[in-house]
């Protein structure tokens, strides 16, 4: 995706310091998330005061319903939670917004399971690393996982993003 490609000037390449802070957000979230699940399970299962541990783990599995099902909204739009947070989006390189399915292809599938497990279980995490920093010598700042699904990262300062020029086109041909 050029520069050009937008027809707002607010909207600008996401810088690599912005990525690794949307990147660190997820993964703290996802670690407390995860452990305090983990810290409830052990609990569950070696605690001794049943009703006071049953609470617990319900109120650990509502904080986890709420985080995913924000995590699910947030991939509706191009974005994750540390993304949302720091007014990044994911879009397409022919600008076109990324969002749901696309999103789960990304982060999950992509990035997840085959950059940072797979190739970090053959290749000593190299591989994870490299293709993360990737985006520090490409022109259009995108990593390897970018590259697999042909999305680019975008800064929004004002949080809302607005169209793009293709998608205003698409927008202004279903009213014709």
């Amino acid at each position: 995706m050029q520069q050009s490609e937008i027809v707002s000037e607010d909207i600008v390449l996401a810088t690599p310091l912005r990525r690794l802070g949307a990147f660190t957000v997820d993964a703290v979230l996802d670690c407390i998330i995860g452990l305090s699940l983990v810290a409830i399970i052990f609990g569950l299962i070696f605690g001794t005061d049943g009703f006071f541990t049953f609470l617990l783990g319900l109120l650990a599995f509502m904080i986890f319903l709420a985080y995913a099902t924000w995590k699910i909204l947030c991939l509706r739009h191009g974005q994750t939670p540390g993304k949302k947070i720091l007014n990044l989006y994911v879009i397409r390189s022919n600008s076109m917004r990324a969002g749901g399915w696309y999103m789960f292809l990304r982060e999950w599938l992509i990035k997840s399971v085959l950059f940072f497990g797979i190739a970090s279980s053959f290749t000593f995490s190299i591989v994870p690393v490299v293709a993360a920093a990737w985006l520090l010598w490409d022109k259009d700042r995108q990593t390897l996982w970018d590259k697999v699904v042909a999305t680019t990262v975008i800064y929004v300062p004002s949080g809302e993003r607005p169209l793009t020029q293709k998608e205003v086109d698409i927008h202004d041909n279903e009213y014709l």
